[in-house]
């Protein structure tokens, strides 16, 4: 049980923390924004009144282990008054032995009658009196009848550089050397990007960004020219850190270049 338990608890506080509301979509005539997305439990999604699945059931059965998912929205048209609507959004997956999972609460609504969910008394009986195994360490999904495990990764931690002595990145290119600095990115969405900056031995330094699963290597010259609204002022500050002429054939070399890539890429 203590194997799974760190991927338990991440399930759990998805599903009670998460609120996924405050997302919206604005026109000149209507406006639409989600309230909040709530979660079921699993049920039987072939018959007709609402019956609890357990996970041996769908194993059993080759069908998914989910539970229905429904989103709230609040509308408007052309700015008068809004109005609520709670639409069906499918389903989605239940880990087992988490809050939502039926072995978990299933020993608690025979003694209490409640659907309070809790881990707590979870023991090898209640599970045997689930009709499930005894072993069962929980922490994977059930799909189509099959497990399902989600691994946890180590990632960067967002907005902070990090100075990495790499081997590997000598093989990017010519001139490359195995020192590099990395910073991954986050917007408001929680979605991110990794930026890696490059040092080569010739003393000039590369951009690597990933734009649809692409790597790119730009120089940091042309990017620093395109960022500054001077293109003079810019000029000027990059001559002070590099020679000239190291400078003039980076940027002759790499403007055709970049602006085919740019073309073919449609950025």
């Amino acid at each position: 049980m203590s194997v799974a338990l760190p991927h338990i608890n991440s399930f759990n506080q998805l599903v009670a923390e998460t609120k996924f509301g405050g997302i919206s979509v604005c026109t000149k005539k209507c406006a639409i924004r989600t309230t909040s997305i709530d979660f079921g439990y699993p049920v039987s999604q072939n018959t007709s009144h609402n019956r609890f699945i357990t996970p041996r059931e769908c194993r059993e059965t080759r069908t998914s282990y989910s539970a229905p998912m429904s989103i709230t929205f609040s509308c408007s048209l052309h700015g008068g008054e809004e109005e609520v609507v709670t639409t069906h959004a499918g389903a989605f997956p239940v880990m087992v032995l988490s809050n939502r999972c039926f072995c978990s609460f299933h020993a608690i609504y025979t003694q209490s009658h409640s659907l309070r969910c809790s881990l707590t008394g979870l023991n090898v009986k209640s599970l045997i009196c689930s009709r499930e195994e005894g072993a069962e360490i929980g922490g994977c999904f059930i799909i189509n009848g099959l497990e399902k495990i989600i691994r946890l990764l180590q990632v960067p931690m967002r907005n902070m550089v990090l100075a990495i002595k790499r081997p590997a990145f000598c093989n990017k290119g010519a001139f490359f050397t195995r020192y590099a600095v990395m910073i991954r990115c986050a917007r408001k969405n929680n979605s991110t990007c990794t930026i890696t900056l490059h040092y080569l031995s010739t003393g000039a330094m590369r951009v690597r960004v990933s734009i649809r699963k692409q790597e790119f290597m730009i120089p940091l010259a042309i990017i620093l020219k395109a960022l500054n609204s001077g293109m003079q002022l810019g000029e000027s500050k990059i001559l002070k850190c590099q020679p000239e002429s190291m400078l003039r054939n980076e940027l002759q070399g790499q403007k055709l270049h970049l602006s085919g890539l740019m073309r073919n890429q449609r950025i």
